[in-house]
């Protein structure tokens, strides 16, 4: 009885084995269509000329289509990831300046062929970037279903194999934008409100809701830490000041280690429609974020210059 069942979970454990195979021949992970087509591209941020104090949006002939997140660059300013809301291709896209020119958009190497990647983010040192991904952790987990952050490390060879970073933050129910400070401490929203962790003894502490100056009654959510965590821009709805849907809104991290009273960015970057997902570019130049203002959701950028004078009319 028992030869017959080793024998039987044997048998179908190779069965399991082959069909696995054969479907990573057959349904190969998405790829963009080679564009003949395709500008040339040089220059940083894509060639793009630089927005003033009035939101633009960002390479509308380049990045295009419905955006589930911004456009985020490498501290270098050599790669671009970002992520579409698309039927035909389920993972994250990037864009690399080689020899002088952009590259045509992309696939990510690390992407999965069955469990889709989003919503990139750069460690400020550009040695890792983090995602989230609804892939198991391992493969008999494939069936319970939930949304966790991964990393990938730069090596010699490129991306390493994505990592998980661990139980603690992965246990929540978590959605969308992350950010990273230079610590490493992560900064994410689950369930309607903004938590952080801290990176010690190599692997992340239990999660912390963040203050109430930040975190209230509204939904929060996409949060961007700054690389020294001394301010905070993240998105929230239905406040009292908020000019329609989604606002951004600030937040400063003084030195006792409180927080501010967020502050709404106001008209020269919010409009009456959804406006999140905020991304400041490495240098501190420009601030990206996705806005439906023209009627989908679009990557828009804008000078950093008015955020800074926020911040720092807050700090004092």
């Amino acid at each position: 009885m028992k030869s017959s069942l080793r024998i039987t979970i044997i048998t179908v454990g190779i069965l399991l084995a082959v069909v696995i195979f054969l479907l990573l021949v057959i349904f190969p992970v998405d790829r963009f269509v080679i564009d003949s087509n395709f500008p040339e591209l040089t220059g940083p941020y894509l060639g793009e000329k630089p927005p003033g104090s009035v939101p633009e949006r960002f390479a509308p002939g380049i990045i295009n289509g419905e955006m589930h997140t911004a456009t985020v660059f490498s501290p270098d300013g050599q790669e671009v990831y970002w992520k579409l809301i698309s039927d035909n291709v389920n993972e994250i896209l990037f864009m690399r300046l080689e020899d002088g020119r952009w590259t045509q958009p992309q696939v990510v190497p690390f992407a999965s062929r069955f469990f889709d990647s989003d919503n990139p983010c750069f460690s400020p040192d550009g040695q890792k970037l983090f995602f989230t991904s609804w892939r198991p952790v391992r493969w008999y987990q494939v069936f319970e279903f939930s949304e966790g952050i991964w990393y990938v490390e730069r090596t010699e060879q490129g991306w390493s194999d994505p990592k998980a970073v661990g139980t603690s933050i992965n246990s929540m129910n978590l959605h969308w934008q992350l950010s990273v400070s230079e610590k490493e401490s992560l900064y994410f929203a689950s369930e309607g409100d903004i938590y952080h962790s801290k990176y010690k003894n190599d692997q992340y502490q239990e999660p912390i809701r963040l203050v109430n100056e930040i975190n209230t009654l509204s939904n929060e959510g996409h949060p961007y830490i700054a690389p020294d965590e001394s301010y905070l821009i993240f998105s929230s709805n239905n406040q009292t000041d908020s000019l329609g849907d989604y606002d951004l809104y600030l937040s400063i991290h003084r030195d006792d280690g409180s927080w501010s009273k967020a502050i709404n960015l106001g008209v020269g970057v919010n409009s009456y429609y959804q406006d999140l997902y905020p991304v400041v570019s490495p240098d501190q130049s420009y601030l990206f974020f996705i806005s439906n203002r023209d009627g989908m959701h679009s990557v828009y950028w804008v000078d950093f210059e008015q955020i800074e004078t926020l911040i720092i009319e807050a700090s004092e």
